[in-house]
């Protein structure tokens, strides 16, 4: 998530997160705007949490936190600030809760950065991260939009870029959305391709970006909260709609319209 400062949101993004009442094992935040001098205090509960964070100028920076539940190790190699990236990474170890060796990250690149810089830092991370031989997991706004593939030559080199190295993007629905616009700029990577994962967009008004996530399946995880709970949720679409419309026309709709008390026609 796009967070737009940690310490602004600190408190939002906890109620949410308790609200969707999931213990995510990793999360990743750009824009946290933290320092030097405030970045221990904002830490969630349950999670340590790495962050890389500006010192001159203000804005940006990025950070990623770990349940506690996870055997994880910041990996300073792949720590990056500069005016054309930041970056931060943790090495995750197998634990009773967690049965691969993995890499997470998290990425950001500054909208008014070079793009072209930013692609050389970003090819050149990439390569170092392949050298572990490792699972990988690279959240981001990359402030590239994949949507604009047909007139934005930056943005074709950025996906050939993404796929030349072994990873594919996980989320392919715009992340950012306004009254003018609708973009695809956040994104998580990964370069595996035979574990069942699911992804997609949550709703939140934290930040104007979506937060995005992407559940992992692995032969023996076993996650603190209950797998086996069950889950409702409407499958909303043309053909559920157009069915939710030709239930509704069926119904006689008489006395409810002519009713002046709405608690009455409710009922």
């Amino acid at each position: 998530l796009n967070i737009r400062s940690l310490p602004c949101n600190f408190d939002s993004l906890v109620d949410y997160l308790n609200l969707l009442n999931i213990s995510f094992p990793i999360i990743g935040l750009t824009e946290t705007w933290l320092n030097e001098d405030n970045e221990s205090i904002y830490s969630l509960p349950n999670y340590s949490m790495h962050s890389v964070c500006r010192s001159e100028r203000r804005g940006g920076g990025v950070a990623v936190l770990y349940h506690h539940f996870l055997n994880a190790t910041p990996i300073t190699d792949l720590s990056l600030l500069d005016e054309h990236i930041e970056t931060t990474f943790i090495e995750i170890t197998p634990s009773p809760s967690w049965d691969v060796k993995a890499l997470v990250g998290v990425v950001y690149r500054p909208p008014s950065s070079n793009i072209n810089s930013f692609l050389q830092s970003f090819a050149d991370l990439l390569n170092r991260v392949n050298s572990y031989g490792k699972l990988s997991f690279i959240m981001g706004d990359f402030n590239i939009n994949l949507l604009d593939t047909d007139a934005h030559t930056p943005v074709d080199n950025f996906i050939d870029l993404i796929y030349t190295n072994s990873f594919r993007p996980l989320i392919d629905q715009a992340t950012r959305i306004t009254p003018t616009s609708s973009t695809l700029i956040d994104n998580i990577l990964c370069n595996d391709i035979t574990h069942h994962q699911t992804s997609g967009l949550l709703h939140t008004d934290i930040s104007d970006h979506l937060p995005l996530f992407s559940f992992f399946a692995t032969s023996q995880c076993r996650a603190p909260y209950d797998c086996d709970q069950a889950t409702t949720y409407r499958i909303i679409n043309t053909d559920t709609m157009n069915a939710c419309n030709d239930q509704l026309a069926t119904v006689d709709w008489t006395e409810v319209l002519a009713s002046d008390n709405a608690e009455a026609a409710f009922q």
